[in-house]
């Protein structure tokens, strides 16, 4: 028997079967508990029982997270959590309010990518080729991290009918903040205003690595790393703007070296912190959908 899409809409929507007996596994409803099919054909109605089913979304899935096995950050599972009470239906996966936060998601998600890779090839055998990978990694990294920071932007413009031109949709730019305090007033405004310092570090570290040089890594060790032993040699990142060769050379007494993943230890907290901050808000301004709007 073929399945029309309005009787597999309903047994999506509607029911699932869960019987208390030795079973064998079936795939079940998406992001919900895996359901069971029994040995026996023959099903005593009193081992029977109804559930309807789950409508979370589980946006995160569809992310690098489950791929890295990394734990997705507790803001994006409580705002799942609270999709599951709101939405009655699989249309709450066309959603406004899910294709913001999952975009989001899917960027800090690229954060971590970045950070996995580059910690990689930190163990490489061969640092002199980690080195100028690194540098190319940093490139994806840094516009990873303003990705995130424009996914929230993004977001901000869309639940707050900021009614922004896609341009203006960019923390970079005074005018979102100001629109999000005319629309919103003082409190959302200061709730974005404390990542003031840390979205320009951002930004500056990605505009000079997309816009003018890539991040320069190289070769430390207490002698020539060319004839030193690998357990003696590391890779470091020159903390300077638009490093090059030549500024290597005339400012090496000023140059400050740190480590590959300095940026991302000291950005990462409060790249999740700003993640909560629109889930939070996202939250606040989804109601209960229309079936099929957006």
């Amino acid at each position: 028997m073929r399945l029309t899409s309005n009787t597999a809409f309903f047994l999506t929507r509607c029911l699932t079967l869960f019987i208390a007996l030795p079973s064998l596994p079936l795939l079940g409803h998406r992001g919900g508990a895996v359901d069971t099919l029994p040995q026996n054909d023959k099903i005593p109605m009193h081992q029977i029982t109804w559930q309807v089913l789950t409508m979370k979304t589980f946006f995160y899935n569809r992310t690098a997270y489950p791929l890295l096995n990394l734990q997705v950050p507790k803001c994006f599972i409580e705002l799942d959590e609270y999709f599951d009470k709101i939405f009655q239906s699989d249309s709450a996966l066309y959603q406004k309010s899910v294709l913001l936060v999952e975009n989001l998601c899917h960027r800090m998600a690229d954060v971590e990518v970045h950070a996995r890779y580059i910690s990689e090839e930190q163990n490489r055998d061969n640092t002199f080729k980690a080195a100028i990978f690194i540098g190319t990694l940093l490139v994806g990294f840094f516009t990873s991290c303003k990705s995130v920071l424009d996914a929230g932007a993004i977001a901000l413009n869309a639940i707050y009918n900021l009614n922004l031109p896609e341009r203006e949709q960019d923390f970079g730019k005074l005018k979102l903040l100001n629109r999000l305090k005319e629309k919103t007033g003082a409190v959302i405004y200061n709730r974005y205003l404390v990542y003031k310092n840390v979205i320009q570090e951002i930004i500056d570290w990605r505009d000079s690595a997309v816009h003018r040089h890539t991040p320069f890594c190289v070769v430390h060790s207490p002698g020539r790393p060319e004839v030193t032993t690998r357990d003696k040699q590391e890779i470091k990142l020159a903390n300077q703007l638009d490093a090059d060769i030549y500024k290597v050379v005339t400012m090496a007494d000023t140059i400050q070296w740190v480590e590959p993943l300095h940026f991302y230890n000291k950005w990462h907290s409060q790249l999740i912190d700003f993640c909560a901050d629109i889930c939070l808000d996202i939250r606040s301004q989804t109601i209960e959908p229309t079936v099929g709007s957006y």
